[in-house]
């Protein structure tokens, strides 16, 4: 599925078209216009933005072709609604000469539309919605969120989604060394190989194991003698309630990381009390997502595995570890299968790409007001020489590598639409297409427009209040 050109399939068929009629046998143009996945209000939305020539430019075969779908499932209930678009609040203006000393809450049109998702999926759960063609109630397996590329968006969907206690599966992709809570973990790990490092050890100190203030950790390095571990010990008697117990941790972790392997080290960390959570049952998990939120739970999981990973065939040393986690950029890919089980499943959020050959009843498209900008990094000249073009600016650029950056950018905007078709017919029964955008204008281009003139052609304006939802959901 992956970078599939239309194209090459036109080509191939004409080959055969052409082979075939010379040895005088039947040729016959069969095209597969029935859909067994998505109900007819699915497939008639695909085919109404399809049928815009705009749209349609990298999705047909040939130009002449129309983009047609007949669902076998006739008679089953189905939806398509487009939400509108969640745009930037204007910041209220501070009063003259306010000193700059209180936390303000900062708009993320994006968060309110993750917070919105949630919401909207918790009150199906809590009131029963049913999914008519299968006679049944909505579980959270049958919901698919699909994003063009993995943004902040996720971790935001991912943060609302488990502060509203919706099962989520996370992620489909993950680098663990960019992950908050893998990076707190990792600057333990280098303190203990190295506590002479004094800017590690002022990031474990004000990291959510010990969660030391600015002024507390000012007041510990200010005017110092020695490194930052040494003054720690000499005023750690005298601050019983915060300086003490972070002394006396890192120290109990120190003695043992020469003697036990990587896991160990980390389990005892996240599954005993530390200094920022020391009462009954606290734990350094439940500090860590205390701070970092649920979203950090799942990092947490994939990082101790990766642990596990490592000692299966390495030496099970610390320094290695860390060595080995940071140069390998581990990224984690991990199966959301559909499988909703007694208890109904996960959520589910995946990229359109990877989401190629899934289907859920319920599909949410979210980040659809974003074009791609990227450019190709080599250009390459339209009469097959394998010979690359430089240009060091493109104001700088000739007539040859003008064109073939053009070639480039058509063929990459292409599969910009190829991705729309693949993410509305995942599809079965409920489409939502909703968006977010900042502070320009979105292109008349992106997704969301295209499904939008479409619809306000053959679509029915929704009677139901976007704003107050929006209010709701955050």
């Amino acid at each position: 599925f992956q970078r599939a050109d239309p194209a090459e399939f036109a080509r191939m068929r004409g080959h055969f078209q052409t082979r075939i009629e010379a040895a005088e046998a039947r040729w016959a143009k069969v095209d597969l216009e029935i859909s067994f996945r998505s109900t007819g209000a699915v497939l008639a939305a695909v085919d109404a933005v399809f049928s815009r020539r705009e749209a349609r430019d990298g999705v047909a075969f040939e130009e002449t072709t129309v983009i047609r779908h007949v669902p076998f499932r006739r008679g089953h209930a189905g939806l398509v609604e487009l939400w509108p678009p969640v745009v930037p609040d204007e910041p209220p203006e501070p009063a003259p000469w306010e000193p700059p000393v209180e936390r303000r809450r900062a708009d993320a049109p994006s968060a309110r539309l993750a917070a919105v998702i949630a919401a909207t999926v918790r009150g199906w759960l809590d009131r029963g919605e049913m999914l008519p063609s299968r006679g049944r109630r909505i579980l959270p397996g049958d919901v698919m969120v699909l994003v063009r590329r993995r943004s902040r968006f996720v971790e935001e969907l991912v943060r609302a989604c488990k502060e509203r206690g919706v099962p989520v599966a996370g992620v489909d992709r993950m680098v663990l060394t960019e992950q908050l809570s893998v990076m707190d973990l990792m600057a333990l790990g280098r303190f203990l190989l190295l506590p002479e490092d004094d800017l590690t050890l002022a990031t474990v100190l004000k990291g959510p194991f010990i969660g030391l203030s600015e002024e507390q950790l000012f007041d510990l390095a200010w005017q110092r003698r020695g490194t930052l571990f040494s003054a720690l010990a000499a005023k750690a008697d005298a601050d019983p309630l915060f300086l003490g117990p972070a002394f006396t941790w890192l120290r109990g972790l120190m003695d043992r990381t020469d003697f036990v392997p990587p896991f160990e080290v980390f389990a005892r960390v996240l599954s005993q009390p530390c200094p920022a959570d020391p009462g009954p049952g606290g734990t350094g998990r439940r500090a860590l997502l205390g701070r970092l939120g649920p979203e950090a739970q799942d990092p947490l999981d994939e990082f101790l595995s990766a642990c596990l990973a490592f000692e299966r065939s390495h030496a099970p040393s610390l320094q290695g570890f860390l060595h080995w986690l940071e140069a390998s950029e581990a990224e984690v890919k991990r199966e959301l299968d559909a499988d909703r089980g007694e208890d109904g499943g996960k959520l589910r959020i995946m990229t359109v790409h990877g989401s190629k050959g899934l289907q859920a009843p319920v599909v949410f498209m979210p980040d659809t007001m974003g074009v791609p900008v990227q450019g190709p990094r080599i250009l390459w000249p339209d009469d097959g020489l394998p010979v690359p073009l430089f240009s060091a600016r493109r104001s700088q650029e000739d007539r040859a590598s003008a064109e073939a950056r053009a070639r480039a950018d058509h063929r990459r905007d292409q599969e910009y639409r190829r991705l729309l078709y693949v993410a509305l017919t995942r599809a079965e029964d409920r489409l939502y297409v909703c968006g977010w955008q900042g502070r320009r204008e979105p292109s008349g281009s992106c997704w969301y427009r295209l499904v939008e003139a479409a619809l306000q052609e053959h679509g029915e304006p929704c009677d139901f209040d976007f704003t107050a939802l929006c209010a709701e959901g955050w």
